[in-house]
Formats: C-alpha cells, sequence, structure tokens
C-alpha cells in the first residue's frame, strides 16, 4: 500500500482476490453493498469487477 502526497490510501488487489470476491458474490447471492461492506471496498469497485471477470 502506498500513499500518495494527498494522503488518499491506494490498495492493490490481487486478480485472485478480485475473482474470488466476484466468485462469492454471485455464488452467495449477495448484494454490492453486503460484499462492498464485508471487504471495506469503495462504492463501485464490486460492480467493475463483477462487469470484468463476471
Amino acid at each position: 500500500m502506498r500513499q500518495p502526497k494527498d494522503g488518499i490510501k491506494v490498495i492493490r488487489y490481487s486478480e485472485a482476490f478480485k475473482l474470488g470476491a466476484v466468485r462469492e458474490l454471485e455464488r452467495d447471492g449477495l448484494t454490492f453493498e453486503e460484499q462492498r461492506s464485508k471487504y471495506g471496498l469503495g462504492e463501485a469497485m464490486m460492480q467493475n469487477w463483477v462487469r470484468k471477470y463476471g
């Protein structure tokens, strides 16, 4: 994790983590909000991952 000059945290997630989160979302029938809360993800991040990996 690196911290830019403006103090905003930048977290990089591995492809394996993203794929696992998308699979879990689809398998368990969770909502985007439930999955985001579970992993502390940003607002549109889960939707972007589903679009890309789902």
